[in-house]
């Protein structure tokens, strides 16, 4: 009985230490909880299918949403990508255009000035076009290191590269980070409590990076490029725009270890998205 009363103890003082040790605090430790909306701001019809999906019928199109995100929360009003300018919505054929800071303004009620934080996910100039601090003067802008380092370089001299990236928005960019606006990530790492992106290289572009977010529905993955459709994730179909088709795959296989679930990986460019988001609606969706 004495053996046992002394085990009991020993067991107890074992749990109070674990209890009490600074990685059980930070294990147990809230994190903030997050909301992320997607916001239209352009619609193109049809798209030819094989860009979008890997060996997808030559013949097949599909309507394209453009959009950018938004994660508010915990202080902070923060944007993942800034969609294009208006002089690339007229060649790309864009329908119901409308520049990223205003459809902020129009359609979630924010002003630009509130945005604390742009994450570009890579350089195209979808994505990038209209990330000007003229437009948000209160942003800092994240970019992954490697992505800033291969449009400043390699693209300048490739004319591949160059449908893509666009030389205005490459040189803004520098300037930016040469003024201290811009802060390079290198890898994939936590940005903020709850907020987390992940490099995934020579996929859709160099250094393109996905972003995962803690809401109240679980981890929301916003995979943009790297995601074109549902179709992608649900068929586990990889895109068919990317640097190199295996590791293209494996970013899909990795986002949904990521997610809390596949419904919560979130595509850059479906209009679906506004179907199974249905909320507030007018161009902007929840995901919940």
């Amino acid at each position: 009985m004495k053996k046992l009363n002394v085990l009991v103890s020993l067991l107890l003082v074992v749990s109070l230490l674990f209890a009490l040790s600074p990685e059980k605090a930070y294990a147990t430790e809230k994190v903030p909880i997050y909301k992320v909306y997607a916001v239209n701001y352009g619609y193109t019809p049809e798209y030819p299918a094989p860009f979008l999906m890997y060996l997808a019928d030559a013949s097949r199109n599909c309507p394209m949403d453009w959009a950018f995100w938004v994660i508010k929360g915990n202080g902070r009003v923060i944007l993942m990508d800034t969609g294009c300018n208006e002089k690339l919505a007229k060649k790309w054929g864009l329908q119901n255009y409308e520049r990223s800071d205003k459809a902020l303004s129009n359609k979630l009620h924010i002003k630009p000035e509130e945005v604390t934080d742009i994450f570009i996910t890579h350089m195209h100039w979808d994505h990038v076009g209209n990330c000007k601090l003229d437009y948000f003067p209160n942003a800092t802008i994240w970019m992954q290191k490697t992505e800033l380092e291969f449009a400043a370089g390699e693209a300048g001299q490739n004319p591949w590269a160059q449908v893509a990236i666009q030389e205005d928005d490459v040189l803004r960019m520098v300037k930016y980070n040469w003024e201290g606006r811009l802060k390079l990530i290198d890898g994939t790492q936590e940005l903020y409590p709850g907020i987390k992106c992940y490099l995934f290289p020579r996929t859709h572009t160099f250094g393109s990076q996905a972003i995962s977010v803690n809401t109240k529905s679980g981890t929301v993955v916003l995979g943009q490029d790297l995601v074109y459709r549902f179709e992608n994730i649900d068929k586990m179909i990889p895109i068919g725009t990317g640097l190199d088709l295996y590791e293209c795959y494996k970013t899909l296989v990795t986002l949904t270890e990521i997610a809390s679930s596949k419904r919560l990986i979130v595509p850059g460019h479906d209009p679906a998205v506004y179907e199974r988001w249905t909320t507030p609606g007018k161009g902007v969706a929840e995901i919940k």
